[in-house]
């Protein structure tokens, strides 16, 4: 499966678990999928995740804040017919638009944390999320 096409089916696999206020989350995973999990793991955004090879699935342990999912909404930004590229000062403006953005770069994939501290890098805009917060 291509890696860009496996985005969608994780997206809509977090949003359906979060919306049926399941614990974890079930998909098929590629190298994509596992940075992108590895991102949102390392910002807090996940619990936890179980690679299961023999099934070719990784299993996501879901967080929940208060009782409400952590993660609000999700939106796919680049689909595979239309891939959306935003160098470093674009980049700022979608501050305002979403509390989280994963961007693929030339130095491996970045989420909106990391680009702070890296304010200079563009990239393929892959998703952006809503957070709740309180």
């Amino acid at each position: 499966m291509n890696a860009i096409t496996i985005l969608p089916k994780v997206l809509v696999s977090f949003k359906t678990n979060y919306l049926n206020k399941n614990t974890y989350a079930k998909f098929s995973y590629n190298s994509l999928s596992l940075e992108i999990l590895f991102v949102l793991y390392k910002d807090g955004l996940i619990d936890s995740y179980k690679i299961n090879r023999s099934t070719n699935k990784v299993e996501v342990k879901l967080k929940y804040f208060k009782n409400k999912p952590l993660i609000k909404d999700l939106f796919l930004l680049s689909k595979p017919s239309h891939k959306k590229y935003l160098n470093a000062h674009s980049l700022r403006s979608l501050k305002h638009k979403y509390d989280y953005y994963c961007i693929s770069t030339s130095k491996g994939l970045l989420s909106s944390r990391n680009l702070q501290s890296n304010n200079q890098i563009g990239g393929q805009l892959l998703f952006g999320i809503k957070l709740n917060y309180a």
